[in-house]
């Protein structure tokens, strides 16, 4: 290893550069695409595409509940024509401009086919009917002259215009039992410019048709899911009669308790250990920031918990606040790995482990004895309640959010009810987070980090190929956290599934999810432990390749074997608990900010990004995209997160930007961007 420089150390802070910002109108300048019309004739184009609305417009069902303020209409399906050999387009997208804000036709809702075309379900009110067939005449036209076709971008790409059924408002159903009732999630349509109403008056209309209907319900911009109990026939009969309000119907029916990152766990260590470290812990000041662990509850007794518990609550006040997760707890460890990291390293020294920030526990799941599990339906509300019950518990405590539980019954490619509740729980778009008379920028933003889910032992070329992150770690405002691993000593008769320093066997990524339509997930690694293959090549989790964390019964396990995910994410707590602690005072998305610029790949992951031989510089495009869908952008480094060195700066801005606003029409537009100088 090369000798470090004097001007590598990291000894200055960063440079903020807020003060030099300048606002600007956006301006959009074009360009990029495929340039070559996409039609040999447009007339004879135009034409299908009025005899296919017309059909489809006319085999529409007439059967309709009235929703007030909304104007009845039917749906339609829009499909896109395949790719232009050559062309440099990733998809062949539905085109943004079938919407007509004015009239209310909208886009419900659009899906991707595996040959990169998509299809949408637009809804089609019966008073625009003739706008629509005008504007594609118009677009059709054969008297032209010297004006410039219009509507290309809006019709250009159209190949299909077909009736829309119920069904196809459907998403996800994989393997649900169709004729047992169950919860369906209903995502209803919210106008745009008038109050919050429709999601209310579906509800209504559901319970008159004897539906059980939740109270509850999640509001996200432009749309309030409402969940109801049904059978698929009965959901689908009722969704038939509301087109134009129901933009999708995807199933709730799953429970929380079976994804929680959890296995069985020995104890490690004898309790002197433990009274021994808690001996030299000297604890975090009474106004010191906070890491929440939303969890299976904690121990608040254990010696290495209680001196740095500033709070522990249930969502349910009946579940009470301990630990009920079996085999050592898990939401006990979680707060352990939360406050110290993993413990072998502190065991080992002597030194006085003086905290600078506390932990707080939030019990998110019922025991699994005496409590029904938790509704299928509450995912999204009960994160956003438990967040809500521990700012109201303690109010003005800087704080940031770990959350370890996912499920694999929704797939990934697409938001959720979950995944959009924590993107309302970052950017301060909850419920009682909406004041009236306040910005959106003036809204409580919050730092929260979710585990990518984890991949189960098996044989090793299944184990270690990548595997789609699970729901809600597609989150797009949450941190995903995915995992590598440093540990490969192992006992005989074993071998590491992964050498040392490559992605944990255990974490997944977006390899699998579109490129343009998901984000980049994980954006970060943490150690989560290597699994052990044994000679078969059988791979499973082993207590030599794990973290060392505390256990939530102290009288016969006070501390136990942790791994995966799940000590990965309790490791990103320790990182947000000691970065806001060595800079205070910055925005929560500043902190995500520098976790994410001061991460770094290992040697083997910046193996994958260069290419061989003659092109080594050259790696394509797809081929860097699936390295960074593995390993996100790295592994961050504190001492990069705080300070700069002097060839080595990262600049700092923290300022306001309303980047989109509405155009006169109802469009969505660019608004502003920023420079500085």
């Amino acid at each position: 290893m090369p000798a470090k420089h004097i001007n590598d150390a990291r000894d200055r802070a960063h440079l903020s550069i807020s003060h030099r910002r300048e606002t600007a109108t956006f301006e959009f300048r074009g360009g990029g695409g495929d340039s070559k019309p996409l039609r040999d004739d447009y007339p004879a184009h135009a034409e299908s595409l009025l005899t296919q609305l017309a059909l489809a417009l006319d085999a529409a069902p007439q059967n309709r509940l009235a929703i007030d303020g909304l104007t009845p209409g039917s749906l339609v399906e829009i499909g896109t024509m395949p790719l232009v050999p050559g062309g440099r387009r990733a998809a062949q997208k539905i085109p943004a401009g079938l919407e007509m804000p004015g009239e209310d036709v909208v886009i419900l809702k659009t899906e991707r086919n595996a040959d990169k075309t998509e299809r949408a379900i637009l809804f089609v009110p019966d008073t625009a009917r003739e706008v629509l067939k005008q504007r594609i005449a118009e677009y059709g036209s054969r008297t032209l002259g010297n004006r410039p076709r219009p509507y290309v971008d809006d019709y250009e790409t159209i190949e299909t215009i077909l009736a829309a059924g119920v069904g196809k408002l459907f998403v996800g159903l994989g393997a649900v039992d169709l004729d047992r009732p169950r919860w369906w999630e209903l995502w209803i349509r919210e106008p745009i410019t008038a109050d919050r109403k429709y999601g209310e008056q579906v509800a209504s209309h559901a319970r008159a048709a004897a539906f059980d209907v939740l109270p509850d319900r999640l509001e996200f911009p432009e749309t309030t899911v409402v969940f109801i109990h049904a059978a698929f026939a009965a959901v689908a009969a009722f969704a038939a009669t509301l087109p134009g309000v129901v933009a999708e119907i995807r199933s709730a029916d799953t429970t929380l308790s079976p994804f929680l990152d959890r296995g069985s766990r020995d104890a490690v260590a004898p309790f002197d250990w433990v009274d021994e470290l808690a001996s030299r812990i000297t604890p975090p000041p009474p106004e010191a920031a906070a890491v929440c662990v939303l969890d299976s509850g904690v121990n608040a007794d254990h010696p290495l918990i209680r001196p740095a518990l500033a709070g522990a609550w249930a969502y349910d006040d009946v579940w009470l606040t301990s630990d009920h997760e079996g085999h050592g707890g898990h939401g006990t460890g979680m707060v352990s790995l939360v406050l110290y990291g993993s413990l072998e390293y502190l065991m080992a020294s002597s030194s006085t482990v003086a905290l600078s920030f506390a932990a707080e526990s939030m019990k998110l799941l019922p025991p699994a004895e005496g409590f029904s599990p938790t509704r299928p339906a509450h995912y999204g509300i009960v994160t956003q309640g438990a967040v809500a019950k521990v700012e109201a518990s303690r109010p003005n405590t800087k704080r940031s959010f770990v959350l370890a539980c996912s499920t694999t019954e929704f797939p990934s490619e697409a938001p959720s009810t979950w995944s959009g509740a924590l993107d309302q729980i970052a950017a301060g778009s909850m419920m009682g987070d909406r004041t009236p008379g306040k910005k959106a920028s003036e809204h409580p933003k919050r730092l929260i980090a979710v585990a990518t889910g984890n991949v189960d032992g098996g044989i090793l070329p299944d184990v270690i190929r990548s595997q789609p992150v699970e729901d809600p770690a597609q989150s797009w405002n949450a941190l995903s956290i995915g995992g590598y691993t440093a540990k490969e000593q192992v006992a005989a008769g074993f071998k590491p599934a992964v050498p040392a320093n490559h992605r944990s066997p255990f974490s997944k990524g977006s390899n699998a999810l579109a490129t343009d339509l998901t984000p980049i997930k994980p954006e970060v690694l943490f150690e989560a432990g290597n699994m052990a293959a044994d000679t078969s090549d059988f791979c499973g989790w082993h207590e030599d390749l794990s973290m060392l964390a505390a256990g939530s019964d102290v009288v016969t396990r006070p501390l136990i074997p942790f791994w995966a995910t799940s000590a990965a994410a309790g490791l990103a707590g320790n990182f947000f608990g000691r970065l806001e602690a060595g800079a205070p005072g910055r925005w929560p998305e500043t902190y995500r900010a520098l976790t994410v610029d001061s991460a770094r790949w290992t040697q083997p992951m910046l193996s994958k990004l260069v290419g061989t031989g003659a092109k080594w510089r050259s790696l394509t495009k797809p081929k860097l995209q699936a390295v960074v869908r593995e390993f996100g952008y790295g592994v961050p480094d504190l001492d990069r997160a705080l300070r700069s060195a002097r060839n080595d700066v990262s600049l700092v801005a923290e300022a306001e930007i309303q980047p989109y606003k509405y155009s006169d029409d109802g469009r969505p537009i660019f608004n502003e961007v920023h420079f500085y100088k």
